[in-house]
């Protein structure tokens, strides 16, 4: 007899703890089947002596909860504790298609079932090496006008992605530009999730009080996702910043000078 899926929700102060059991059975539902695959699941349970198992093929499908999001990426996944005690993410679970409840997976309901975390990509993923946004300044030459609007732009729009191997499995990372913080040199700073444009379309512009010698950057926040194999796309928890590379840019002033005809 194939035990039925339990669902156990349990409330506590800033933490939740949901748990799929029966934790100590390897038939469907157990922790051995948290994972992003098919399952064949025997379990023979109560079934008279002689009486062979019945075998049923289950799908579970787990994608974390975000709680924050930040440009379309998951910014913050809702975090909670396990069954165990140890912190862990919280999971939407599906079973054949169908909605089945809540789970808290941490490390070690993972790592018992060799599952692919969330928590374990965004790890991966600072680990990374992930290129700055290149910075283009207008007027060019790094040289501008005190009290002139000059316009800042990337061109590092596009997503990136990286391949990785974690727990045997095949990863694809996806990392998005999110946000940009436009370094300005004069203590000046400016967020946004807005590229810039090249002249005369422009966006994001910066007008010099006074004439010095500014080191201007760019610094870029990728937000992620990723997939195990060839299976469906799941959000990363947090973020990464790569900081821009320095540009000298100098302001000068203009003098008008009369020329003769």
């Amino acid at each position: 007899m194939i035990r039925a899926l339990l669902l156990l929700i349990a409330t506590a102060v800033h933490a939740v703890t949901l748990v799929l059991g029966p934790p100590a059975s390897a038939g469907c539902g157990s922790a051995v089947n948290l994972r992003n695959a098919s399952q064949t699941c025997v379990s023979a349970g109560d079934l008279p002596a002689g009486q062979a198992a019945s075998a049923e093929h289950h799908t579970y499908l787990y994608l974390p909860v975000c709680g924050i999001r930040v440009g379309g990426a998951c910014g913050r996944v809702v975090a909670c504790t396990t069954r165990s005690g140890s912190r862990g993410v919280l999971h939407d679970v599906t079973v054949d298609g169908e909605a089945a409840g809540r789970q808290c997976i941490g490390d070690e309901e993972a790592s018992d079932a060799a599952v692919v975390t969330p928590g374990l990509v965004q790890r991966a993923m600072r680990r990374l090496a992930w290129p700055a946004s290149p910075l283009t300044v207008q007027p060019p030459d790094g040289l501008t006008l005190v009290n002139f609007d000059t316009n800042f732009y990337t061109t590092g729009t596009e997503p990136v992605t990286r391949a990785v191997t974690l727990l045997g499995q095949q990863i694809t990372i996806e990392a998005t530009p999110i946000e940009y913080a436009w370094h300005f040199g004069d203590g000046e700073v400016r967020r946004t999730a807005e590229a810039g444009a090249p002249y005369p379309d422009l966006r994001i512009t910066h007008s010099y009080l006074r004439k010095d010698t500014y080191d201007v950057r760019l610094d870029t926040t990728y937000g992620g996702r990723f997939r195990v194999d060839n299976g469906p796309w799941q959000d990363i928890p947090g973020t990464v910043t790569i900081t821009g590379t320095p540009q000298s840019l100098r302001a000068i002033e203009a003098r008008p000078t009369l020329v003769g005809y």
